[in-house]
Parts: C-alpha cells; structure tokens; sequence
C-alpha cells in the first residue's frame, strides 16, 4: 500500500502543470507568512499557541514574543485594518485559487473568513473600544501563560513575566485612551476581570518565583507597578460610572441586528441566518420539553406520593411541575464538595474503558490529560473547561481545569453548583471537555501536517466544528449504550441539550432585539430548569460574547447532517471510527467545508 501511495502522488505530481506547482509552493509561502505575522501582532495569542520567537524580516530582528505584551492602542487597531488589508489584496493578486488542492483551498477560505471577521471587528463591532473587561483578561492571562512553555528554564520564564508585568502601565495608558465606557453591566466586568488579573498577578505567580531566588527582587517591583496601575484602572472605571447618564438604558453591550447579522455570517460560514436557527430553536424547544415529560413521568410516579395528574392544568405548567421536581430530586446525588476532583477522575476512568470499547474514536497513544484545579492559572467563570495543549506544543499536557469548590465558599453558592454539576452531568462533562470531546480532539488537530496547517487550522477555528462536535460525540456516546439504561442521565442529557436550545435563543434575541434580562431569566429558569446562580452566569456570557453561545446548538446539528450524509453515501460500508477519524484529522474547518473534503 506504501509503495502504491508513492506511486500514486508521484504520478500527481508529475502530471500537475509546474506553474501550478508553483503557485502551490507560493501560497504555503504566504499562508505561513501571514499565519506568524498576525500571531507577532498579538503576542499573547503566539504564546498560547507555541510560538514564541518571530523574525521580523523587514527589521531583521528576532522578537521574543513571549516578553511582549499586546497593543492595545489606537494607532495599532487602524494598523491592524491595514494588516488585513494588505492580506487580502496580496494573497488575490499573487495566487492563482484555480490551482489550489482540496486542502490549500479550504486554507485559503478560512484565511478569507478571518480576515473578514478581523476587519468587521477593528472597522464596525470595536469591541476593544467598549469592553473594559479585555485589558484585565489579556494582562492575566499574558502574564502566566509563559509559565507552561515546555521548554524554558524557570529562569527564562520568570524573564518573560517579568518583561510582561513592566509593560502593564503603558497597556492601561493605551486602553483608557481607547476606551468609550457607556455601558454600566461592561464597567462592572471590568472590575471583576482586574481583580481576577491582581489574583494572578499578587496570588499566583509568586509561587512560581519564590523569595531568595535571582529574579525574585525584579519580579516583585514589577508586580508591585502592575498591581497599582490595575488599582488605578478600577478606580478610573469606577469614575466612568459615576459620570454616565443617569436613568439611560444599559444597552450599550448589544451588537444590533446588523452587526450581529454579519458576524453570524462570517463566525459560522454555514449558510444559515440567524432567523433560521431561531426559528428551528424554538420548535426544537417544545419538542425536547415534551421528550423530557416522557423520561420524567414514570421516575415522578416512583419519587413522590402524589397523583401524577392534576385536573385543568396547562401543558406547560405540567410539564414545569413535573420534570422540575425529578430533576430536583436528581441534583440531590452529587459528590461532596471536596469529593468533586476524585469523581471527575472516576468518570474519566470509565468514560476512556467506554469508548475503547465502542470504538467510536481513536484514542491516542500520548495520553497526556491532567485533572487540575482552575485555579493553578486562571480564575475562571465557568465550571469546568480544557486547556488543551498549543499546537506548535503538542507535547505540553493537556489541562482538564476544574473550579475548586474551596472551604470558604457559601454553602447555599456550594449547594447549587454541586446540584448544577450533579452525578450524570459530571459523566457528560467529562465526555464533553475531555473524552471523547474537546480533548481527543485537540489531539487528534495536534497531529495535522503540514505545521502551518495545524497551527493556522487552531489558531482560527471554527467554534461550531469546535463545540458542535463536543455535544454531537456525548449524543452518540449514549446512543452507543453509555449510561443507557439510567433514565436519570437521559433526563439530565435531555436537559443539556434543552439549554444549548436556550442557548442559542438568548443569543440571538439578546443581541437583536430588547429583550430584558428579566425575559432572559425565565426563559433560562422555568422554560430550560436552569437555577438561579446558573441562569445569571449565562446572563453575563451572553451579554459579554456574541455568537459563541450558538456554536453549541449549530455545530451539533451540522455534526449529525454530516454523518446523515456520510452514511447515506458509504451505505453498509460506513464505520462510525473511521468516520469521526478522518474528520477530527482535518481540524476545525466549517463543517461544510469538511464535507467536501471527506468526499
């Protein structure tokens, strides 16, 4: 088969017009070109992704990124217009598309799509211009992510923070220059994300560079000017507060129909609208609610010694009465607070036997998954998440972070996220962020070849591959007899999915019309069984992003359509591994440019 391969791409390439090869030889030039230049532009970016020194071929000097931090000033946003710009022009006049492969052509169509969506970002949306929130988080995550460099001394990545922690002042300089603040809820985030970036900053990096060693006196001072200038930012927010309008609508955070309507476009490259998917959410909402009454009567019957039926009630309140008491009941089995990492670990363990039983996907050989506390790195808003290995990096572990749910916490705070995060939804959190999900294919991305290709692919995702594949791959876990026989996780899937359906409706509405957080709300709470501390953290989410929320709900249907038509087109010789293989090996493209690569 080696011999007949080789042969094969020989007779390819001896048959391809050399002009074309060529232009091949010329757009892999470009496509690395512009890959490295637009991660040196953002060298908190390059560092997650492994790429830590850039030649600067105009200069000729070699830029460490990992010791720079991002600018944030107005003339680099109008130099960033120009980059894409240039980009764009360049790539169209010095490439002929026609003589392209398969592969270099969706390359070429997600670099097209990135660039539009950079341009629509610095030219129209400016979120840069009225989120006080994104200075604190690039600060805290600049300044400790050099810190998982797999190959640097200690030394070398204390420099790195170091050299990062003294360019805070003009970073805060650069962002209050920029900054238009007119949204009160965006000045709140503000504050709360600088006082996660000072818990970086004065809690978690001192332990890495420890009292008596070298660079412990200039890290100090450094942290020291950092901190107070973070200090002087919040107090600086704090007195944008006080001068707003009083009695004005706090809608500054919305993008509009007509900005919305164009990132939806360009963030999903599916063809799809916004009035489509919200018009398919809202019957599949009504359909999943009744699919849950089906999984919650018999359970109720057992549960509770009431009559399951009430006389004259509506088929929404009975559906409220009785699939909220179940999942009640259900949110009561859940570990320990101090338990939670242990159980994490134990699904793991039978998740991972459970999928090298059914061979839905490949495993790999690296295996280098750590459960770990949140908290080692970031502190984060949400439970759970996959910090998964960069991808010039594939050897650094991978990082399964989880929120610990510390002694101090309240125990009414503690109570609701352990009955949010109960038994069964533990199960589907680790088959979403790990295995088979978010982990298996990170890994799988981190084996693409060429380099460029991988790094290009993970750099600019697309999150409805990302995402959608995490939730599809848990729906054919249990289609493939995972907890099948336990209607309690069926019930709790079924509430899952409910909530991408929300999801994706909040989104949607939020950003395009008036919709009050009061709506919001009751939609998340009496329509989706969500509780309260979950309902008002998704309320922030989506008020703070736009478009990722649907990621989950669109992705996931793009994923099941695929394999509709993968089995329709293999017929008796369509095999779920090979399947999910081959897709996950060509990264996170749109899934319909997936298709036509699989075919």
């Amino acid at each position: 088969m080696k011999v007949k391969a080789t042969v094969l791409a020989i007779a390819i390439a001896v048959s391809m017009p050399i002009a074309a090869l060529a232009e091949n030889k010329k757009f892999t030039e470009l496509s690395q070109d512009f890959m490295y230049e637009s991660l040196a532009s953002r060298p908190n970016l390059a560092t997650c992704a492994g790429y830590h020194k850039h030649v600067h071929k105009q200069a000729k000097i070699i830029i460490e990124l990992d010791g720079e931090l991002d600018n944030l000033s107005a003339e680099q946003m109008q130099e960033q217009i120009k980059f894409y710009t240039n980009w764009r022009d360049k790539f169209k006049r010095e490439i002929d598309f026609k003589t392209l492969d398969k592969e270099e052509l969706a390359d070429w169509k997600l670099i097209d799509n990135q660039i539009a969506q950079n341009l629509l970002e610095y030219t129209s949306i400016k979120s840069y211009a009225r989120d006080p929130a994104q200075l604190p988080m690039m600060v805290a995550t600049a300044v400790i992510q050099p810190l998982r460099a797999p190959d640097f001394s200690l030394d070398q990545k204390q420099r790195y923070v170091i050299s990062r922690l003294k360019q805070v002042p003009l970073a805060v300089k650069q962002a209050k220059e920029v900054l238009q603040v007119t949204s009160p809820f965006l000045i709140e985030c503000g504050l709360g994300a600088t006082d996660n970036a000072l818990g970086a900053i004065e809690q978690t990096l001192p332990r890495y560079v420890p009292r008596g060693t070298v660079n412990e006196p200039e890290f100090s001072k450094a942290a020291r000017v950092a901190a107070d200038e973070l200090r002087q930012y919040s107090q600086w927010l704090k007195a944008q507060n006080a001068n707003l309008p009083a009695g004005q609508p706090d809608d500054a955070w919305r993008l509009g129909k007509d900005l919305y309507d164009k990132k939806f476009a360009l963030f999903f490259d599916s063809g799809s609208t916004p009035d489509q998917i919200l018009a398919e959410c809202e019957l599949q909402f009504k359909k999943v609610r009744a699919q849950m009454l089906t999984l919650a009567e018999p359970m109720y019957a057992k549960m509770f010694s009431v009559p399951v039926n009430k006389p004259d009630e509506s088929e929404e309140d009975r559906q409220n009465r009785i699939i909220g008491a179940v999942l009640e009941r259900i949110s009561t089995e859940h570990p320990e607070r101090s338990q939670v990492m242990e159980t994490i670990r134990a699904d793991l363990d039978e998740v991972k036997k459970f999928v090298a039983k059914s061979k839905l996907v490949s495993l790999n050989k690296r295996m280098n998954l750590r459960v770990v506390p949140a908290s080692d790195f970031y502190n984060w808003h949400t439970f759970a998440g996959l910090n998964s290995a960069p991808p010039l990096e594939p050897q650094v572990a991978a990082d399964f972070w989880v929120m610990p749910i510390s002694a101090s916490m309240p125990d009414d705070k503690a109570e609701s996220l352990l009955r949010e995060y109960n038994n069964y939804t533990l199960k589907w959190l680790v088959i979403h962020e790990a295995l088979p999900g978010h982990y298996i294919q990170s890994e799988r991305l981190n084996a693409l070849q060429p380099i460029h290709r991988r790094l290009l692919r993970a750099t600019f995702r697309n999150e409805a591959y990302v995402e959608g594949w995490a939730e599809y791959i848990a729906q054919e876990m249990m289609n493939a007899g995972f907890m099948q026989d336990e209607p309690k996780y069926k019930l709790c899937m079924h509430k899952i999915r409910l909530r991408l359906i929300t999801n994706t409706m909040l989104d949607i509405k939020m950003h395009r019309t008036k919709m009050t957080d009061q709506e919001a709300i009751e939609l998340m709470m009496k329509g989706a069984f969500q509780n309260m501390a979950e309902a008002q953290n998704k309320l922030k989410r989506v008020k703070l992003s736009s478009c990722h929320l649907p990621s989950y709900y669109v992705g996931m249907r793009e994923w099941q359509n695929l394999r509709e038509k993968q089995e329709k087109l293999k017929g008796k010789d369509f095999d779920a591994m090979t399947f999910h293989n081959k897709a996950l090996d060509e990264g996170p493209l749109p899934v319909a440019m997936l298709e036509e690569l699989l075919n």
